[in-house]
Order: C-alpha cells, then structure tokens, then sequence
C-alpha cells in the first residue's frame, strides 16, 4: 500500500479546484480547497500556502458576490506578510487578487505593483495586470491623473513589447481614450487615437 503524504492530498485538491474554476464552477472549486485547507492546517510549515489559498478563496468569494466572506480572507494577506517570502511574485500575485476583493484595493495593487516590478520585471504579463486594475481602482477613487498615467505606460508597454499583448489590451486602449477625453476633452481623445493609432 503507499504511503501518501497528506500535503499531496490536499495539493491535488487544489489541482482539481483549479479544473472547477476553469469550468465557473467556483462552489465545488471553493468547497475543495475549505477541505485542502483542512489538511494543511495540520501540516507545519505550511503558513504560506494556507494564506495563499485563502486569498484565492477570497477572490472567488467576491467573484461569486459573498462580499462579507471575501472580506474576511483580508487576514490572508496579515499571513503572507509574516511568511518568508513576503517579497516573491507570489505575494504579489496574492495581493493583485486579494486587491480585486477588499476595499483596501489601491494600497494592496501599490504594494503588488512594487512586488512585481521587482520580482518579475515591468514588462511580465503579471506586472501588467497589476496596472491595469491599479488605473481602474485609480479611477474609482477620482484619481484621474494617476490612472491616465499607469494605464499609458501599459499600453505603450504593450504597443512597444512582444509578447505581452493580450485580448484585453483594445479594452484597455478604449478605457485610456475615455479617461483622457474626461481630463483633457476632445484634443486629448485626439492626440491618443493618432498616436495608438486607434483610428
């Protein structure tokens, strides 16, 4: 009979809840990792991938509008932070999904965006997400410039690279030409079609 290690049991429940949120399945998906977590809380060592998990709980709580239960896998990223690597692109990685969820959104995408840029560089597709939910949240807060300027600098980085373009980067062009035609009016919407060449 072999002998199997609980922590691979509970890893290959996070394997199959990765194949229920692929299908939009988030119920089985969240209910699968509740029992993954189950085992790793009985695992020592296991700090970070129990907040890790957590956090992604959150997220698809939220996905699923369980905005109280999202918001209580904030004390995932209070985890994270006293974990070894609490400066690895997996703590980034965490804080861009947790900054999705809580209302504490712009302080955990800056602090995402540091991570990324340092771990992963600013042109990895990761780094790239985290700017694009940084100018959205940018723009919810009424910080307008701010959101111009990171949204910018990703699309030209998008424009500039290979490889990093994505099927959001249109989106991402109109989102950019809507928040410059509300700060400059007309002549800026202008400037941002010739110069992306949207036209």
């Amino acid at each position: 009979m072999l002998d199997i290690l609980p922590e691979e049991i509970a890893s290959g429940l996070t394997d199959v809840s990765a194949i229920y949120e692929s299908m939009n399945d988030l119920d089985h998906a969240i209910k699968l990792l509740q029992k993954a977590l189950k085992i790793y809380n009985d695992v020592p060592g296991q700090q970070s991938t129990i907040a890790g998990i957590e956090s992604h709980m959150g997220v698809m709580y939220y996905m699923l509008g369980n905005y109280s239960e999202s918001y209580n896998f904030k004390s995932a990223i209070s985890k994270l932070r006293v974990c070894r690597d609490r400066k690895s692109a997996f703590f980034g990685i965490a804080l861009n999904q947790m900054g999705l969820a809580i209302n504490e959104a712009v302080e955990l995408f800056e602090e995402a965006k540091s991570i990324l840029e340092q771990e992963c560089g600013p042109y990895h597709t990761d780094t790239l997400s985290v700017y694009s939910n940084l100018a959205g949240t940018y723009d919810a807060t009424g910080r307008l410039d701010d959101a111009i300027k990171i949204l910018e600098y990703a699309v030209q980085t998008k424009e500039e690279k290979p490889g990093t373009a994505n099927p959001e980067e249109y989106n991402e062009k109109k989102r950019l030409a809507e928040l410059l035609k509300e700060a400059g009016g007309i002549q800026g919407i202008n400037e941002f079609m010739m110069y992306y060449r949207l036209h």
